[in-house]
């Protein structure tokens, strides 16, 4: 049999309550589970996302963003200041081209100063060797005669005073005689004739010392052999010679007849010489 619901009798205006179920009591009275804890959370609202919405590239054609006024002036700056550089990396360049043709051109002139100067070097050598050849080819003779005239002045002066020794004794000679008119002439002439030789004396004389300053200016060296030196046949010429019995003056001078003569390191003339020769 079918159970029926128990009815509530009530006044007609009163409501009719049904009477709850013991199901629906244990229902409400029983824990509500996990799955309708989750079931029962109001669900959040998801949000539809759409797909970016790709925007269009500017192309060639279409024109691009005016830049701002700050922008602007400063690429026009940066476009200014490499222009600038431009123009002082081609200057630079400029330079540098110049610096090296100033270089290459003062090596040529270094290696034609340096080249002048060896011509200059050479020039001056050939002109020094022509100036001693031309002055001793002008030289030499005038030395040779001034050396020939030095040496006849010495043979005179040498023969003055020769001929005054030899009146001198003569007169000394004269003084021991008896005095007569024959004697005074004699005499007289004898002093006239020293006086003459004294003159002639100091005259050679005077020139013998001329020509031998004049000889000296000349670089010309003058050297007289002493007698008792050795005989150096480089430097002297025998002319004459004197017997000896001592062995030992053989070959050494006896005398000097004349004087040696040096010019530029090279003897000219010889002394002559007169030496002992052992018998």
């Amino acid at each position: 049999m079918e159970e029926k619901d128990p009815l509530i009798f009530c006044d007609e205006d009163e409501e009719i309550v049904p009477l709850p179920d013991a199901q629906s009591d244990a229902a409400d009275t029983a824990e509500p589970s996990p799955e309708q804890e989750v079931l029962a959370e109001p669900l959040e609202p998801v949000e539809e996302t759409q797909p970016p919405v790709e925007q269009p590239q500017p192309t060639s054609e279409q024109t691009p963003p005016m830049p701002a006024p700050e922008d602007s002036a400063l690429q026009q700056q940066i476009q200014k200041l490499e222009k600038q550089n431009e123009a002082v990396m081609a200057e630079l360049q400029k330079l540098s081209e110049v610096t090296a043709q100033l270089t290459r051109r003062i090596e040529q002139t270094n290696r034609a100063v340096a080249a002048h100067e060896e011509i200059e070097k050479s020039m001056n050598s050939e002109l020094e060797k022509y100036r001693k050849d031309l002055y001793s080819s002008i030289s030499e003779p005038f030395v040779s005669m001034l050396v020939s005239i030095h040496v006849s002045m010495l043979r005179d002066l040498d023969s003055f005073t020769k001929d005054l020794e030899k009146l001198r004794q003569k007169q000394e000679a004269q003084s021991e005689e008896t005095s007569g008119d024959a004697a005074e002439e004699e005499k007289l002439q004898d002093m006239i004739e020293e006086k003459t030789l004294l003159e002639l004396q100091s005259t050679a004389s005077y020139y013998v010392q001329m020509l031998e300053g004049s000889l000296t200016n000349c670089c010309v060296e003058i050297f007289r052999p002493e007698a008792g030196g050795a005989m150096d046949p480089l430097r002297h010429t025998i002319v004459k010679t004197f017997p000896t019995d001592d062995s030992t003056k053989n070959g050494y001078i006896a005398e000097a007849r004349s004087c040696g003569y040096i010019y530029k390191n090279k003897i000219i003339r010889p002394a002559r010489v007169a030496v002992y020769k052992f018998n």
